[in-house]
């Protein structure tokens, strides 16, 4: 079979759930405006409404309305195969709760090519009832056998793909997370600006960290370690939004630290907020490979770290980074410490840190190692430009 003439273009069609604006949009964001539009058509499959949509809808690129908020929907497999069907994509790319309704309607619709982006695999499998759970796995496990391709973001992922889901090595490839370098870029920020609208003084130190607050982001160790610090003038500020907001501010109060701990909610200013952190910390229990830490490297924050999958091989501990024991609520207290105790090791290590994400982790070098990916796996198939 080769290639459609249509414009000489590879059609690519990424299917995402969008339940909210994370890493996985984001990622696939990032190709949507990246590849080159005089080599690819991008069409991208989702739920419907939020920021995802509206970026695409500004980038000119063609939204599928597909339903996604629960993985056993059979009208949205059958209406996205219809719509494969019609468009005629060489690939399909899923992540996420995408994956399930991609896989099985291109195959319904006989598309050449499957590529899955498998991140935080671990954390696929968090539902609280038992039989949601079970159910998750045989969806993933049954629909595994359809993809040709596997991306994860980290080493350990292709353990976990090949050890407990039985997938050859040969269709696992490592592409980790790229930032917008020039996005983040403490050269041009501007400090202050959230300081002031926090009401923390420019003198203080102030502690940041960023995501969903849901349990597996590990806010409560966090707040536990902050109030450990014998420090009135130390400050820490959570953004984001999520499910343990009620709980994280309870936790504060309840350790006598409510008036130095923020809760803004979601936050659209990233650079603007790492721009005033004196540290950014990630405590999480589960990771893919975070755009947080690479946003804050970019920023040169030092940065503290649980070491985790992804983590631990992004940041070279002592270098530009520290890595905690995940869990070890004293240890990234000592850590937090350290840091504030000894501000000319911590501009050292941000400086190292926007080195080795200007060097590796820019989302320029993900959409080309992605097309790259593509490339091959086309001319594996037989399609040939």
């Amino acid at each position: 079979m080769g290639r459609d003439s249509r414009a000489g273009l590879t059609r690519i069609v990424y299917v995402v759930d969008n339940i909210s604006f994370r890493g996985g949009e984001r990622t696939f964001l990032q190709l949507a405006s990246g590849l080159p539009r005089s080599r690819y058509e991008v069409t991208v499959a989702c739920s419907p409404g939020g920021v995802l949509v509206e970026r695409l809808h500004d980038l000119g690129v063609p939204v599928i309305a597909a339903e996604m908020r629960r993985r056993h929907r059979l009208d949205t497999v059958l209406a996205l195969a219809r719509e494969f069907r019609r468009r005629r994509p060489h690939i399909v790319h899923t992540q996420g709760r995408g994956d399930p309704f991609g896989r099985v309607a291109s195959r319904l619709a006989r598309v050449p090519a499957v590529v899955s982006t498998s991140a935080a695999i671990a954390a696929r499998y968090t539902a609280t009832e038992p039989w949601r759970k079970a159910l998750y796995r045989l969806i993933d496990f049954t629909t595994d056998r359809l993809v040709d391709r596997y991306i994860v973001v980290d080493r350990r992922s292709v353990e976990v793909l090949v050890d407990r889901h039985g997938i050859p090595a040969s269709r696992v490839v490592v592409i980790p997370n790229g930032i917008e370098l020039e996005r983040f870029d403490p050269a041009h920020a501007v400090r202050g600006a959230w300081r002031k609208r926090l009401r923390v003084s420019e003198g203080a130190f102030l502690i940041g960290g960023l995501g969903r607050l849901t349990w597996e982001k590990g806010f409560a160790d966090l707040i536990r370690a902050f109030a450990s610090i014998e420090s009135s003038d130390i400050w820490l500020v959570i953004a984001g939004d999520g499910p343990e907001w009620e709980e994280l501010r309870a936790l504060a109060r309840a350790l006598d630290v409510s008036s130095r701990v923020l809760l803004p909610g979601f936050v659209e200013d990233v650079p603007g907020l790492l721009a005033d952190l004196d540290l950014f910390v990630l405590s999480s229990h589960q990771e893919g490979h975070p755009l947080a830490v690479l946003e804050a490297m970019a920023m040169g924050l030092p940065v503290v770290a649980t070491d985790i999958a992804g983590v631990g091989e992004t940041i070279t501990d002592g270098v530009d980074g520290t890595l905690v024991p995940p869990g070890d609520v004293a240890a990234l207290a000592e850590a937090i410490k350290a840091v504030g105790r000894d501000p000319e090791a911590a501009s050292r290590m941000g400086r190292h840190a926007r080195k080795k994400v200007a060097r590796e982790y820019t989302a320029e070098r993900m959409v080309r190692r992605t097309a790259v990916l593509y490339e091959g796996l086309l001319a594996e198939k037989g399609l040939t430009v």
